[in-house]
């Protein structure tokens, strides 16, 4: 049965029947699966990070369309503004990508008005590179790797200002935050949480001296300095003296 057998009900089902499981992460989303159901099961699951990686390619319906993706922007507009009216501190992930054949200069000025639009917490962009036998290696308006490249720019240099206003608003904040390194200078303690994935997301530099807290564990931190792409925090013992 189906109705058995979707990922809300795995979900629900790790929640309820793992005592040991603090936070489950779910990542890679399309935005045309992402149902009610599941939305409401972030929204109500207090064992699930909220946090999404949606991968939409790019925001231009020309493009998409070429792409032969399912979705259209108002589609991945839609859906986003859903998320967030369910799930108001929900940070979400994405990925574009530029340069694919027949991009046009208003395609791309589509896609960063649409990162204005939708502010994106993290965004990573990558250029199209053909790739032989493919469909799209064969179709016409090639774009030279000299022009994917300065578009590449405008993207991440937009995103990395939207990044910077996402992060600085969490300065005050108080998180969890699971320990899993300490910097290169042995000073601060190494962590993400909920909002950062392993490997691909920013890292939050910890402060902290008190007895018991050390890799492996996840103390309260409050976010004291932000950049684009880090965060400071201290845990609240050490704030508070």
């Amino acid at each position: 049965n189906n109705e058995h057998n979707t990922l809300s009900v795995l979900l629900r089902r790790l929640s309820d029947e793992t005592q040991d499981i603090e936070l489950i992460r779910c990542l890679y989303f399309y935005a045309d699966a992402l149902t009610e159901e599941l939305i409401r099961e972030f929204a109500d699951n207090p064992k699930v990070a909220h946090y999404m990686d949606i991968p939409i390619q790019h925001a231009s319906d020309a493009v998409l369309k070429r792409m032969r993706r399912r979705e259209t922007s108002a589609m991945i507009e839609e859906k986003i503004n859903s998320i967030r009216d369910a799930v108001p501190d929900i940070v979400l992930r994405t990925t574009v990508m530029v340069g694919f054949p027949g991009e046009t200069e208003t395609d791309v000025e589509r896609l960063l008005d649409f990162m204005r639009s939708m502010c994106f917490d993290r965004l990573g962009c990558f250029i199209y590179s053909a790739e032989e036998g493919t469909r799209a290696a064969s179709m016409k308006d090639q774009v030279s790797s000299d022009v994917a490249f300065l578009r590449y720019n405008r993207v991440m240099e937009l995103q990395h200002d939207l990044s910077l206003e996402k992060n600085r608003s969490r300065i005050g904040t108080v998180v969890p935050v699971l320990l899993d390194g300490v910097d290169p200078h042995g000073i601060l303690f190494q962590g993400r949480s909920f909002g950062e994935a392993p490997d691909i997301d920013p890292i939050i530099r910890v402060a902290a001296t008190s007895p018991g807290i050390g890799i492996g564990s996840r103390p309260m931190v409050r976010i004291v300095d932000a950049g684009a792409y880090d965060m400071t925090g201290v845990t609240i013992d050490e704030y508070s003296q």
